[in-house]
């Protein structure tokens, strides 16, 4: 546009130019046609020439007229043309915007995609975790509940024995509240012990009592006799040697056949049938003689004196009888020093 409007500046100026040099030719003409006739050939000449350099000046006005309108063509050839192109290359590089908007996003989804899968198998190997700790944690419960039930069982079975033991030491204590009064006492302001108390036979490492009472009524069964041994610290007496069989029997006293007998820790119990001692030893010695009771219950042994045997004294009785009894312990070990 800039160009265009140069160029009809330019036209306008030069048709400025040629009014201004026709309006002086034509009254330089006039001059010299009002001043004579001489010369008039000179001046139509002159007046040919000047028109022919008119003529000459109008057509190259034309043709530059022409030439400045074929320029102005070409130029917005040039333009069209330019924008034509710069259009394309907007084009191409909107697609390549969008191209790579669209691959960025496309592998910012394929990321996303990327890590959800692998935080679902993260998940998966945490739940499978979860899952097997759960079932160590329900197997270690069901492994405890058993130890419970088996703590509980034996505590209930110590709870028992502890209930045993107490009744136990219930009795010992019943025996004797004061042990040491009972085997020993003061003499010349020391104290003075023997080895069993008063009323019972000493005899080595054991110490004896007779249970003589002529009432039949204050007899017992085996059984209670052996608790009536208990409850003074002792029990049915054992027989390991002659010596002890030949003390037992000279204080059997008044006791000629067997149903004055007294009893002795020996019987035969009915689920091993064989006959042992209270104290759990079995029968090495044998002093039967021959007189024993009748029927299937007579597994209880008692010691009388029968003197056609002499030193033998056992015979076997029903242990529901009544009969008297002797008792055994050991000797009393309690150092006391001197006061």
């Amino acid at each position: 546009m800039f160009i265009n409007r140069n160029l009809e500046k330019r036209i306008v100026m030069r048709r400025r130019t040629l009014s201004t040099m026709m309006s002086i030719l034509n009254g330089d003409l006039e001059q010299r046609t009002s001043a004579g006739g001489n010369g008039e050939e000179n001046r139509h000449e002159e007046a040919d020439t000047e028109y022919d350099d008119v003529k000459v000046l109008n057509g190259d006005l034309e043709q530059r007229t022409s030439a400045g309108g074929n320029d102005q063509k070409h130029t917005f050839k040039c333009v069209v043309i330019c924008l034509g192109i710069l259009c394309v290359i907007l084009a191409a590089m909107l697609i390549a915007l969008s191209s790579y908007v669209f691959v960025s996003e496309l592998q910012h989804s394929k990321d996303n995609q990327s890590a959800l899968l692998a935080y679902k198998d993260h998940l998966v190997e945490v739940v499978g975790n979860l899952t097997s700790a759960n079932e160590n944690l329900v197997m270690s419960h069901s492994n405890l509940s058993r130890s419970c039930d088996i703590l509980q069982n034996e505590t209930q079975e110590l709870r028992t024995e502890l209930a045993k033991i107490k009744e136990v030491i219930r009795l010992n204590l019943t025996c004797s509240q004061s042990p040491i009064d009972a085997y020993c006492h003061i003499e010349n302001k020391s104290s003075v012990c023997r080895p069993c108390e008063v009323g019972w036979i000493h005899n080595r490492f054991s110490c004896y009592v007779v249970f003589d009472h002529e009432n039949e009524s204050k007899r017992k069964t085996w059984s209670d006799s052996r608790d009536d041994c208990r409850r003074n610290g002792a029990d049915l007496v054992v027989i390991n040697d002659e010596e002890e069989q030949a003390l037992l029997y000279d204080n059997s006293y008044g006791s000629t056949d067997a149903s004055n007998g007294y009893w002795l820790g020996l019987s035969k119990p009915a689920e091993t049938g064989k006959w042992s001692w209270v104290d759990g030893t079995e029968v090495t010695l044998r002093y039967w003689t021959g007189v024993n009771g009748t029927g299937s219950n007579s597994h209880c042994a008692l010691i009388w004196k029968n003197e056609q045997k002499k030193p033998f004294g056992w015979s076997t009785v029903y242990c529901k009888d009544k009969r008297r009894w002797m008792c055994e312990k050991k000797i009393f070990s309690y150092q006391v020093g001197k006061k």
